[in-house]
């Protein structure tokens, strides 16, 4: 299941327990989101309904599916009614291109019910399952125009133009700017060589050659519990927005490269999920270890940290 299944699957255990009052919830809240103007959920948009808007945004051949889910988060309220959940109304779209829009906009509890005008908390855009996350509603549209095919915007049909076949090859020539001619008087390009490296003096086999203290060796592996007993400096990474909003937890594993002075200095991570990752490995980078020493010399050294993301209390 990709994560852009596992958000939009996800249904509020108080919709379950109690029907009738959270269909007419969220049938409030979905009225009262789509009624918003864009531009009180971000100053810098227009004066328009916010269902519009995100039509105009993801582009009138992409469904766009509204409903009640959790925003991630829980509150606290008074120790006879327990914890209670943020609401937020989870508007989802899948783009032309196979992109997958997620919006969420908060509306109040599910003890409480809808408090409060809507007010934009969180988005993300899934590519093929990359999560680029929406920090500002404004940004929504930019993000869209990025890197990618932009999303229900047919592709300009270019003339064909008949091309003679030219075969390049790399040399330090430039070209200066002046036209080519017609037909078959075509200038051509003089290669500037480079000279030619006087050859090199032939090794002198009289003397021994000095040890070679520069040479790449072999980087030694360790143990996971070994490495994590050579820790010095722990850090726990922190619990990322978009995996909140994704349900996201569970273990991952982070290869990391550890220098002679203890420090890590390259991390990967190799397991978990894609939306842990990217905490995980931050974290690994600030850890801090004891210099490993094969006789008396330190040594780079390899090994695996685990990261236990849990889910959200």
């Amino acid at each position: 299941m990709n994560s852009f299944i596992a958000v939009t699957t996800l249904i509020a255990l108080p919709l379950i327990v109690n029907s009738e009052p959270a269909q007419s919830m969220e049938k409030q809240a979905v009225s009262n989101t789509q009624r918003a103007l864009a531009s009180d959920l971000d100053a810098e948009l227009p004066k328009l309904p916010f269902s519009d808007w995100i039509v105009k945004v993801v582009g009138p051949g992409a469904g766009v599916v509204w409903q009640l889910s959790e925003c991630g988060e829980r509150v606290d309220t008074a120790p006879s009614r327990g914890v209670d959940a943020r609401a937020c109304v989870q508007v989802n779209s899948v783009l032309s291109d196979g992109r997958k829009v997620i919006v969420m906009i908060a509306v109040g509890t599910f003890k409480k019910g809808v408090t409060g005008p809507p007010a934009f908390h969180f988005g993300v855009i899934d590519q093929n399952g990359e999560l680029r996350p929406i920090r500002r509603l404004r940004d929504l549209q930019k993000l869209l125009s990025g890197p990618g095919k932009p999303a229900n915007r047919p592709a300009a049909k270019l003339p064909e133009v008949s091309m003679p076949s030219i075969s390049l090859a790399a040399n330090s020539a430039y070209f200066t700017g002046t036209p080519l001619l017609a037909g078959e008087d075509f200038s051509q390009l003089i290669p500037i060589e480079d000279p030619e490296p006087p050859p090199e003096p032939p090794p002198d086999r009289s003397q021994s050659p000095p040890p070679s203290l520069n040479q790449s060796q072999p980087i030694q592996q360790v143990v996971d519990k070994v490495l994590e007993g050579n820790a010095i400096t722990r850090v726990e990474p922190t619990y990322p927005p978009t995996a909140r909003v994704m349900r996201a937890f569970g273990m991952v594993k982070v290869q990391i490269t550890i220098s002679e002075t203890g420090r890590v200095i390259d991390a990967k991570a190799i397991s978990g999920h894609q939306a842990l990752r990217p905490a995980a490995v931050d974290a690994a980078y600030k850890w801090l270890f004891k210099p490993t020493t094969v006789n008396g010399a330190p040594i780079k050294v390899q090994g695996v940290l685990t990261f236990n993301f849990r889910s959200s209390p």
